[in-house]
């Protein structure tokens, strides 16, 4: 009599790459696409962060800018340049590491880049293990990836032309609240969210990974702010305990 099949309830699933991946060109070239979005993103987060508090929160923006006016508007005039930049440097099909330029090479070599063999890897309530199925990556996920992808980029085209635009003509105009020639904060925000959108759609064939593109200190300005904010508070305490070591000193070298 054979042993009665054992129905588990509940487990936790931990992916697993079984390869074979082993390098090669192709997927060195690719990886430098995938390091420069990450990268490029990283940074352009906090461009937004800190464009967002400023631009958003303007009383609190006019704290920082009472105890430093020279620096608060050159941070939002160039945040609000480097943000157009380092955006069109990822949809200008021109540029070397744009996404035009990184749909083509997948394209021409996804036989040699998504060559990794996945397993969901579960363990059961008991402590037993297992994997389930296979999971391969092929063209047929690669072009619905690249496709679906574009068409993000082509519901953001009025968005994407203006900052080509801007590009060519170098940031004609930066007025606060307004990024860039009628580019508002809200167009960049939804230009960003879709960027990581279509990163992430390629890191997960590659290594079966999702990325948050926005860095824990992205928000630095937010804490800048709140150091001002406990100064501004306690600033008399701290002028009159400052005043005090300072009388106390000069008796002591009097002594």
């Amino acid at each position: 009599m054979s042993d009665p099949k054992i129905y588990h309830t509940f487990g936790t699933i931990q992916p697993r790459n079984d390869g074979p991946s082993l390098p090669n060109k192709e997927k060195e070239e690719f990886q430098s696409f995938l390091d420069f979005y990450i990268k490029s993103s990283y940074n352009i987060s906090v461009l937004i962060k800190t464009l967002s508090f400023l631009i958003e929160r303007p009383n609190d923006s006019n704290v920082l800018a009472a105890h430093s006016p020279a620096f608060i508007k050159v941070v939002k005039k160039s945040f609000g340049e480097q943000v157009i930049l380092q955006l069109n440097l990822l949809y200008d099909k021109r540029e070397k590491y744009s996404f035009g330029q990184f749909f083509d090479y997948v394209k021409a070599n996804h036989n040699r880049i998504f060559t990794g063999i996945f397993y969901n890897h579960i363990t059961w309530e008991d402590g037993t293990e297992e994997d389930d199925e296979k999971i391969t990556f092929r063209w047929k996920d690669v072009k619905e990836a690249i496709e679906e992808s574009q068409l993000l980029i082509e519901h953001n085209a009025t968005t994407i032309k203006k900052l080509s635009a801007l590009r060519d003509k170098r940031y004609a105009h930066y007025d606060g609240e307004i990024i860039a020639d009628r580019i508002s904060l809200a167009d960049v925000c939804s230009l960003f969210q879709i960027t990581e959108q279509i990163i992430n759609k390629f890191t997960y064939m590659y290594e079966r990974e999702r990325y948050a593109l926005t860095p824990v200190n992205a928000n630095d300005i937010e804490n800048l702010f709140n150091i001002v904010t406990v100064y501004e508070k306690y600033r008399y305490l701290i002028f009159e305990a400052m005043h005090k070591e300072d009388v106390e000193n000069q008796k002591n070298e009097n002594n």
